[in-house]
């Protein structure tokens, strides 16, 4: 059995419990992870047990973020948390965004832009919150007042973007640069990805450009795509992810 971990309100767990079930795949979301039971085998370092509420054995997992749990304590709550980790970390299987030593959500590092305090007109592209990674908006030059104390501006033109989904070990083209690509460029890209470590996620949009040289790198990696991020492909997205899932 799957396990569908995120948010109630993620339209793509939604989506892909739907198409599971559509094909014939046991999936059942986390709503309480605190109903959840998790077992780490001290004999067998490194492996875990996780299973659902009703018992059935949990062979993969799409990681999406941890629901909170009803009327838990604040360090109850740190504790579940840790649970999770530790599950998800060692479990037999495949998982999205499996956690490691760094966050419960691995950000893979994309060295690529500006970081600032305060962007100037001329720094244009997309924002982020250089701590965490969260995207916060998209400037032209025209820059929005936030609270956050280190911002990383990476230039971007939408009409020369490469997206592509990575989903299992496939890639799956979203849109082309206006231009078009070489077979050097999609070559270049995906040797990228895979050294990156971005196959680790599992299932993440993924945004290439040319530089200035003309040579493809990746400026963009969202380990946390929405339904719009790959409008028009969400079959195949959907088939492929729990296909990679499912076929452990």
């Amino acid at each position: 059995m799957l396990a569908m971990i995120g948010h109630p309100d993620d339209a793509v767990c939604d989506a892909l419990k739907r198409f599971a079930d559509g094909v014939g795949v046991s999936v059942m979301q986390v709503c309480d992870p605190a109903d959840w039971t998790a077992t780490i085998h001290m004999k067998h370092a490194g492996r875990t047990t996780l299973r659902a509420p009703d018992g059935a054995l949990v062979t993969g997992a799409v990681n999406r973020g941890l629901p909170r749990s009803a009327n838990l304590s604040p360090g109850e709550e740190c504790d579940l948390l840790a649970t999770w980790w530790a599950a998800l970390a060692f479990l037999p299987g495949r998982v999205t965004n499996r956690p490691d030593a760094r966050a419960f959500l691995p950000l893979p590092d994309v060295p690529l832009g500006t970081l600032t305090t305060r962007p100037r007109a001329s720094d244009t592209g997309n924002v982020h919150d250089a701590h965490t990674g969260r995207f916060l908006y998209r400037s032209a030059g025209d820059h929005l007042v936030t609270d956050v104390p280190v911002l990383k501006v990476t230039p971007f033109d939408p009409a020369m973007a490469w997206r592509l989904m990575l989903v299992g070990t496939d890639l799956i083209d979203i849109s082309l640069p206006s231009d078009g690509l070489t077979a050097h460029d999609r070559k270049a890209g995906t040797t990228m990805i895979r050294e990156l470590g971005a196959a680790r996620s599992g299932f993440a949009l993924i945004v290439l450009a040319r530089n200035d040289a003309g040579k493809m790198r990746i400026i963009a990696i969202n380990p946390l795509p929405t339904l719009a991020h790959y409008a028009g492909h969400e079959e195949d997205v959907h088939a492929a992810l729990i296909g990679w899932i499912a076929r452990w």
